[in-house]
């Protein structure tokens, strides 16, 4: 072994001297040496060993926490409590000034509870002589009734009819003038009798009229006004009054006139009455232009009907005809196969 680590390798690569085996007792480290150091470590051992043989307490004591304890309240010594306060209510908002006493308002009632038109006609100024007119400003009246009764007497006399609705009108307007039967279908001089008219009030700085006024009387006029005109139309319609008399014509003159007027008044009031005569015709309108298409899809049904009855009626015809002609052709033929 020791002559073939002496000899060379073949390929002259040195050879490596083996190192002797170690165990895991002994230590890889430097060897050990005997010093100082040594001595005082076994000295440190047999101290160790007296030290199991009397037991004592060697971990180091170290002090519990403890809980800190809350400081008991002082008792206040017992007596009578202090008065309390009274309490002020806090404002958010700004001091706000004192409320101004509340003005009654007077309605235009009688004593036994029912629509006086003379109290109205004090507190407005305006003339209490056109029924119309107090059945608008009056809120337990029935316009149905009024449009239809209206209509009534426009079938007996056109003229003063026609006249009480421009009256009613003009009182509308806070006007206080009237027009008689033969004044209201002289449609030359509606121009020159509201000339008239309207001087008067010329002389009035704000005249007092339903549509603008803030009187408790006034408060319902223009729900009740529209209402009276829309009845009025439809029921005229279904009447015939509508198509047979010169109610249209003669509103559309007067009101034509007071809307092109001098006075606001006449101006405001005739532009919302002829806005609800032309909303109530479309409605008039609407209504005829479903009947027409009603009876048209009648008069259709009933063409074709008659069609199906008359063609029936034709096949019928031809059928007993050729029922005939056969009969007779049969009858023909036996007698020309008898011998004479």
């Amino acid at each position: 072994m020791a002559d073939s680590a002496a000899t060379p390798r073949r390929s002259q690569r040195d050879r490596k001297q083996v190192k002797p085996f170690a165990s895991s007792s002994q230590s890889p480290s430097k060897p050990r040496t005997t010093n100082e150091d040594d001595l005082t470590d076994l000295d440190d051992l047999d101290d160790h060993d007296d030290a199991d043989a009397e037991p004592e307490d060697d971990h180091q004591d170290f002090p519990t926490p403890k809980s800190k304890k809350r400081a008991a309240p002082q008792r206040k010594p017992k007596g009578s409590p202090p008065a309390k306060k009274p309490r002020t209510a806090k404002s958010t908002t700004a001091p706000s000034k004192p409320p101004k006493p509340k003005q009654r308002r007077t309605k235009a009632k009688a004593a036994n509870g029912h629509f006086d038109p003379t109290q109205l006609a004090s507190d407005t100024k305006i003339a209490p002589d056109n029924a119309i007119f107090n059945t608008l400003l009056n809120p337990s009246a029935a316009l149905q009734s009024t449009a239809e009764d209206f209509l009534h007497s426009l079938s007996q006399n056109a003229g003063t009819a026609q006249a009480e609705l421009i009256n009613c009108i003009l009182r509308a307007c806070g006007c206080n003038d009237s027009v008689d039967a033969d004044q209201v279908v002289d449609y030359d001089g509606v121009v020159d009798s509201l000339d008239n008219f309207t001087e008067g009030l010329k002389q009035e700085n704000s005249p007092i009229y339903p549509l603008t006024s803030k009187l408790p009387a006034f408060k319902r006029f223009r729900t009740s006004l529209s209402e009276l005109i829309e009845r009025l139309v439809l029921a005229a319609a279904d009447l015939g009054s509508l198509y047979s008399t010169d109610l249209i014509t003669t509103l559309q003159t007067w009101v034509i006139a007071m809307s092109s007027s001098q006075i606001r008044s006449f101006r405001h009031t005739a532009t919302v009455v002829a806005l609800e005569i032309e909303t109530a015709l479309c409605q008039v309108a609407a209504a005829v232009e479903k009947e027409a298409e009603i009876l048209g899809r009648q008069r259709e049904g009933e063409r074709k009907r008659k069609a199906i009855h008359k063609s029936t009626a034709v096949r019928e015809e031809d059928l007993r005809s050729s029922k005939t002609r056969n009969a007779n052709a049969s009858v023909f033929y036996s007698l020309m196969q008898k011998p004479v």
